[in-house]
Protein backbone atom coordinates (compact mmCIF):
# COMPACT_ATOMS: atom_id res chain seq x y z
CA UNK A 1 0.00 0.00 0.00
CA UNK A 2 1.32 3.42 -0.96
CA UNK A 3 1.90 5.93 1.85
CA UNK A 4 0.04 9.24 1.59
CA UNK A 5 2.13 12.35 1.00
CA UNK A 6 3.29 14.16 4.13
CA UNK A 7 1.98 17.67 3.50
CA UNK A 8 3.43 18.94 6.77
CA UNK A 9 7.03 18.54 5.60
CA UNK A 10 7.93 21.44 3.33
CA UNK A 11 11.34 22.05 1.81
CA UNK A 12 12.30 25.27 0.09
CA UNK A 13 15.22 25.39 -2.29
CA UNK A 14 16.48 27.21 -5.36
CA UNK A 15 14.54 26.41 -8.50
CA UNK A 16 16.23 25.86 -11.84
CA UNK A 17 15.09 26.14 -15.43
CA UNK A 18 14.19 22.44 -15.21
CA UNK A 19 11.42 23.50 -12.79
CA UNK A 20 10.02 26.17 -15.12
CA UNK A 21 7.15 24.14 -16.59
CA UNK A 22 5.92 23.06 -13.15
CA UNK A 23 6.21 26.59 -11.77
CA UNK A 24 4.35 27.99 -14.77
CA UNK A 25 1.50 25.51 -14.31
CA UNK A 26 1.27 26.39 -10.60
CA UNK A 27 1.37 30.10 -11.42
CA UNK A 28 -1.60 29.75 -13.76
CA UNK A 29 -3.62 27.89 -11.11
CA UNK A 30 -2.71 30.39 -8.40
CA UNK A 31 -3.61 33.43 -10.48
CA UNK A 32 -7.06 32.14 -11.47
CA UNK A 33 -8.34 33.56 -8.17
CA UNK A 34 -6.86 36.95 -8.98
CA UNK A 35 -8.46 36.93 -12.42
CA UNK A 36 -11.85 36.33 -10.81
CA UNK A 37 -11.43 39.45 -8.66
CA UNK A 38 -10.97 41.49 -11.81
CA UNK A 39 -14.18 40.54 -13.57
CA UNK A 40 -13.11 37.08 -14.69
CA UNK A 41 -10.44 38.58 -16.94
CA UNK A 42 -8.15 35.63 -17.61
CA UNK A 43 -6.03 37.62 -20.03
CA UNK A 44 -3.56 38.66 -17.33
CA UNK A 45 0.17 38.19 -17.74
CA UNK A 46 0.65 35.51 -15.04
CA UNK A 47 -1.95 33.36 -16.81
CA UNK A 48 -0.91 34.10 -20.40
CA UNK A 49 2.85 33.78 -19.81
CA UNK A 50 4.38 31.03 -21.95
CA UNK A 51 7.24 28.68 -21.12
CA UNK A 52 9.81 30.42 -23.36
CA UNK A 53 9.05 33.71 -21.58
CA UNK A 54 9.53 32.12 -18.17
CA UNK A 55 12.76 30.48 -19.29
CA UNK A 56 14.02 33.94 -20.26
CA UNK A 57 13.16 35.20 -16.78
CA UNK A 58 15.27 32.39 -15.28
CA UNK A 59 18.29 34.02 -16.95
CA UNK A 60 17.95 37.22 -14.90
CA UNK A 61 16.06 36.18 -11.75
CA UNK A 62 16.46 33.76 -8.90
CA UNK A 63 13.55 31.44 -8.21
CA UNK A 64 12.70 29.44 -5.12
CA UNK A 65 10.36 26.49 -4.94
CA UNK A 66 8.46 24.96 -2.04
CA UNK A 67 8.03 21.21 -2.20
CA UNK A 68 6.20 18.66 -0.13
CA UNK A 69 7.55 15.32 -1.22
CA UNK A 70 7.43 15.34 -5.02
CA UNK A 71 4.76 18.07 -5.17
CA UNK A 72 5.48 21.71 -5.99
CA UNK A 73 3.27 23.88 -3.78
CA UNK A 74 4.89 27.31 -3.94
CA UNK A 75 7.36 29.57 -5.70
CA UNK A 76 8.65 33.13 -6.02
CA UNK A 77 11.10 34.99 -8.21
CA UNK A 78 13.28 38.05 -7.65
CA UNK A 79 16.20 40.01 -8.97
CA UNK A 80 18.40 42.78 -7.59
CA UNK A 81 18.38 46.19 -9.25
CA UNK A 82 20.69 48.64 -7.55
CA UNK A 83 20.02 48.05 -3.86
CA UNK A 84 16.43 46.93 -4.39
CA UNK A 85 15.29 43.32 -4.50
CA UNK A 86 12.30 43.20 -6.84
CA UNK A 87 10.09 40.27 -5.86
CA UNK A 88 7.46 38.83 -8.12
CA UNK A 89 4.90 36.08 -8.39
CA UNK A 90 4.82 34.79 -4.83
CA UNK A 91 2.51 31.84 -5.43
CA UNK A 92 1.09 28.95 -3.43
CA UNK A 93 -1.06 26.09 -4.65
CA UNK A 94 -4.63 27.25 -3.92
CA UNK A 95 -5.51 24.31 -1.65
CA UNK A 96 -2.43 25.11 0.49
CA UNK A 97 -3.06 28.83 0.88
CA UNK A 98 -3.60 30.25 4.35
CA UNK A 99 -1.26 27.76 6.06
CA UNK A 100 1.90 29.88 6.24
CA UNK A 101 3.59 28.48 3.14
CA UNK A 102 3.40 31.81 1.31
CA UNK A 103 5.31 33.44 4.15
CA UNK A 104 7.92 30.69 3.98
CA UNK A 105 8.35 31.28 0.25
CA UNK A 106 8.53 35.06 0.71
CA UNK A 107 11.10 34.75 3.50
CA UNK A 108 13.15 32.34 1.39
CA UNK A 109 13.32 34.63 -1.63
CA UNK A 110 14.23 37.60 0.57
CA UNK A 111 17.01 35.52 2.17
CA UNK A 112 18.58 34.98 -1.27
CA UNK A 113 19.31 38.73 -1.39
CA UNK A 114 20.95 39.68 1.95
CA UNK A 115 22.71 42.60 0.26
CA UNK A 116 19.40 44.31 -0.59
CA UNK A 117 18.72 47.63 1.08
CA UNK A 118 15.01 47.23 0.44
CA UNK A 119 12.53 44.73 -0.96
CA UNK A 120 9.77 45.76 -3.34
CA UNK A 121 6.76 43.99 -4.83
CA UNK A 122 3.32 44.76 -6.12
CA UNK A 123 -0.13 43.26 -5.91
CA UNK A 124 -3.61 44.10 -7.11
CA UNK A 125 -5.44 46.90 -5.34
CA UNK A 126 -8.54 44.66 -5.36
CA UNK A 127 -6.65 42.00 -3.39
CA UNK A 128 -6.99 43.05 0.26
CA UNK A 129 -5.94 39.60 1.48
CA UNK A 130 -2.66 39.91 -0.43
CA UNK A 131 -2.12 43.43 0.89
CA UNK A 132 -2.72 42.15 4.46
CA UNK A 133 -0.40 39.18 3.86
CA UNK A 134 2.46 41.42 2.72
CA UNK A 135 1.69 43.93 5.48
CA UNK A 136 2.13 41.21 8.11
CA UNK A 137 5.50 40.42 6.50
CA UNK A 138 6.63 44.03 7.03
CA UNK A 139 5.68 45.60 3.70
CA UNK A 140 4.01 49.02 3.40
CA UNK A 141 2.19 50.55 0.46
CA UNK A 142 4.29 53.23 -1.21
CA UNK A 143 2.32 53.90 -4.38
CA UNK A 144 -0.09 52.80 -7.08
CA UNK A 145 0.17 52.27 -10.82
CA UNK A 146 -1.83 50.80 -13.68
CA UNK A 147 -0.14 47.69 -15.07
CA UNK A 148 0.12 46.57 -18.70
CA UNK A 149 -3.11 44.58 -18.26
CA UNK A 150 -4.96 47.77 -17.24
CA UNK A 151 -5.40 46.98 -13.55
CA UNK A 152 -4.58 49.21 -10.58
CA UNK A 153 -1.72 47.75 -8.57
CA UNK A 154 -0.18 48.82 -5.28
CA UNK A 155 3.58 48.91 -4.86
CA UNK A 156 4.80 47.77 -1.46
CA UNK A 157 8.22 47.94 0.13
CA UNK A 158 10.09 46.62 3.12
CA UNK A 159 13.34 48.12 4.31
CA UNK A 160 16.18 45.73 5.02
CA UNK A 161 17.22 45.23 8.62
Amino acid sequence: MRQPADFTSITISDATAADAASILALQKRAFLQEAQKYGDDYNITPITEKLPQMLDVFKSHRFVKAMTGPFLIGSARANLVGGTCLIGRVIVEPIFQGRGYGRMVLDAIEARFPEALRYELFTGKKSPENIRFYGKAGYSIIGEFVNADGFVMVTMEKRSG
